[in-house]
Parts: C-alpha cells; structure tokens; sequence
C-alpha cells in the first residue's frame, strides 16, 4: 500500500462523486477503442486536471507497467478509492471487461452525484424554513425581553446545535453507507431511506447481474462468477443472501 508519510496531503484527498464518473467515462471510452490499460491512462492525463484526478491516472499506469493488475494498481493508488470501485474492477478484470467496469462505475457514480443534489434540491426549502422560524423566534423574544444580547446569543446557540445535529446525521449516513456494502443489517436500514435507498439498490442488482454476466460468458463458471458478483454488488444483504442460499 502507498506510504502516507510519503503523500501526506493527496492520500487523504477523496475525488467528487461527478469527478469520478466523468473520470470513469472517458477511460471506458479509451479502453474499449482497444488501448491497453496503461496507454489510456497517459492519454487521458492532462496538465489542467485537478491534481486528485491526475494522480490517480498516473498511479494506474505506474501500477500496470509495473506488472500489478488493474484492481491492484487502483487499491494502491494515492487517491483513497471505495471497496466497491476495487471489487467491480477486479471482477471485470477477472472476466476480461475492463472497459464495462468503467463504463459501470460511470454510471454508478453519475446516479451518486445526481441523487446528490436532488436532495441538495429537496432541503433547500425546509432549510430556509428552518432558519426563518429560528430567527424569527429569537427576534420575537428580543423585542418582547428587551434583552437583545442576550437572545442573540441563545439563537446562536440554537443554530449550532442544528448544525451540529445535521453534521452527526451526515456522519452517521456515511458511515452506513461504507458499512451496508458488507453488513446486511446496515443495508436493509439504507433501503428505508427515501429514494437513496430504492436507488442504491436497484444499481447494486445492476451490478450483480451485469458481473455475473460478463463472469458467465468469459467461462469462469457459475459458482466463481456468482461469488464475484456478489463481492462486488456493494449490497450486504445480498452478499449474506447468496452465501447462505446459493454457495456452499
């Protein structure tokens, strides 16, 4: 793995959901015109792209020159990638699809990015809402109390504490997030989540089948290709499903 000491800042830097499916776009879009891996990665390198992106595309071609995979030479790249950009590319890679593990990843980080801000969208009104009431509030009792510094330090408070409580949720959303791609109690919680959570699933039995496909027509097997699939579903409650009632 990269030594953090050696990259203190970029190791930690993390690439926006819309980077990462414009990212995945164009080297689908240079693999599958028959490039090898590492002669993509060159092509797609550009002096003006944020410095994330560029590590990342240098990262990939440094790896496979080397003589890693694809999957290994992502997992150790600079920029922190996900378990679940790992296992789709080291499934497709095994089934010899590497442009449709881009093209997949694409598309997945493109429905990330807009679900994104269609809840960004939705808060919008109820968070204006929110604030008038509070301040209105405040403004109210200032005026009633006469005691301006007061109140304004009490409305002050109340908005921190919102702010705080907003931050903890995110945090935790997060954090379950990370945590359903293997547990099948944090992904069965997700999946009651409105509209993030029909999503998410629907694009984790996307990616099942579409792996599972590619696994069946390179002829590695049923049993091979179903365990890939599921590894690389990012649904835990799929993967505990097959384990428990298709694979011995």
């Amino acid at each position: 793995m990269v030594n953090v000491g050696e990259v203190p800042f970029i190791y930690f830097q993390m690439l926006s959901d819309r980077a990462k499916s414009n990212l995945y776009h164009e080297l689908a879009t240079l693999s599958g015109s028959g490039l090898p891996i590492h002669t993509a990665a060159e092509a797609a390198l550009d002096e003006r792209r944020p410095r994330g992106e560029r590590v990342f595309l240098e990262d990939l071609k440094r790896g496979v020159i080397e003589g890693n995979t694809l999957s290994e030479a992502a997992a150790n790249s600079a920029v922190d990638l996900t378990d679940l950009e790992i296992a789709v590319l080291n499934a497709c890679e095994q089934g010899g699809k590497v442009p449709e593990a881009f093209s997949h990843l694409s598309r997945y980080f493109g429905m990330c990015d807009r679900a994104r801000k269609r809840i960004k969208r939705g808060l919008v009104y109820p968070a204006v809402l929110i604030h008038m009431a509070i301040l209105v509030s405040g403004l109210v009792n200032a005026l009633a109390t006469k005691e301006f510094v007061g109140t304004a330090i009490k409305t002050g408070l109340v908005l921190l504490a919102l702010y705080v409580v907003i931050g903890v949720g995110a945090a935790v959303f997060r954090s379950l997030s990370r945590k359903a791609r293997t547990d099948a109690g944090a992904d069965r919680l997700l999946r009651k989540v409105p509209f993030v959570g029909k999503a998410r699933h629907a694009f984790a039995l996307s990616r099942f089948a579409e792996i599972l496909r590619i696994q069946l027509v390179t002829g590695r097997g049923p049993m091979r290709g179903i365990r890939f699939a599921a590894e690389a579903s990012g649904s835990g409650s799929l993967m505990k499903s097959v384990r428990k009632h298709v694979l011995p």
